[in-house]
């Protein structure tokens, strides 16, 4: 799978079995664990920056919709 692939450049060392499951869960539409991760994501964005400067930053997107960060494109910086 790609997905697998690409998160080697990350950990070359390799995935842990638990590691691959949280992968394969995140990506399973059938399962709540995209909406969990969001919303852990979302509560520490706003701890740190507080509601108004953290949506910028945060996943948005309806359950079972598309998912965006709302960040300007022109503040992302690819090097």
């Amino acid at each position: 799978m790609v997905i697998f692939r690409d998160f080697r450049k990350v950990r070359p060392w390799g995935l842990s079995d638990r590691a691959l499951q949280s992968i394969e869960d995140v990506t399973n539409p059938m399962l709540n664990s995209i909406n969990e991760k969001c919303a852990r994501v979302k509560k520490v964005f706003v701890g740190i920056l507080g509601s108004e400067m953290a949506k910028h930053y945060y996943i948005k997107g309806t359950r079972g919709e598309p998912k965006s960060i709302a960040l300007p494109r022109g503040l992302v910086l690819w090097e």
